[in-house]
C-alpha cells in the first residue's frame, strides 16, 4: 500500500470512529440542559407577566349583564320586526331587478333606510 493512503486511512479512520459518539454525547448534553443560558445555582428567570383579563376583580360586572331600559326594549323590538319586514322587501326588490345593470332609485333609497334603522337600534341597544 502506497504511505499517502497509509497516512491519509491512518487519520481518517479514528475520526470516523469518534463521529458517532460524539454526536451521541452533544445530544446527550443538550437534552440535560433545559436552558443553556441559565447559570447554575441561580434561580430561573420570571415567567411572562399574566394578561389583563387574568387580572380582573372577580366582583367587576361583565358586559352582558348590563340592562336595556323598559322602553328601549319596546322599542328595539318594534324597530327588528320592521327592520326584518323591510330587509325581506329589500331582498325581492333586489332579485326582481337586473343587477347586472344599475340598480333603482327604490332599492338604493330602501338600503339606506334599512342602514339608518339599523343604527338606530345599535344607539338603543347601546344605551
Amino acid at each position: 500500500m502506497d504511505s499517502n493512503k497509509r497516512r491519509f486511512l491512518g487519520a481518517t479512520i479514528p475520526w470516523a470512529l469518534m463521529a458517532p459518539y460524539a454526536m451521541l454525547a452533544d445530544r446527550a448534553t443538550a437534552q440535560n440542559q433545559s436552558d443553556p443560558a441559565r447559570i447554575p445555582g441561580m434561580p430561573p428567570p420570571p415567567g411572562p407577566p399574566e394578561p389583563p383579563e387574568w387580572r380582573t376583580p372577580v366582583n367587576a360586572p361583565k358586559p352582558e349583564e348590563r340592562r336595556v331600559p323598559r322602553q328601549n326594549q319596546k322599542r328595539i323590538h318594534d324597530d327588528v320586526e320592521k327592520l326584518c319586514t323591510l330587509a325581506d322587501e329589500l331582498k325581492k326588490q333586489v332579485e326582481e331587478t337586473d343587477s347586472g345593470s344599475v340598480l333603482s332609485v327604490s332599492v338604493v333609497n330602501l338600503s339606506k333606510e334599512v342602514e339608518k334603522l339599523a343604527k338606530e337600534v345599535k344607539n338603543l341597544a347601546e344605551g
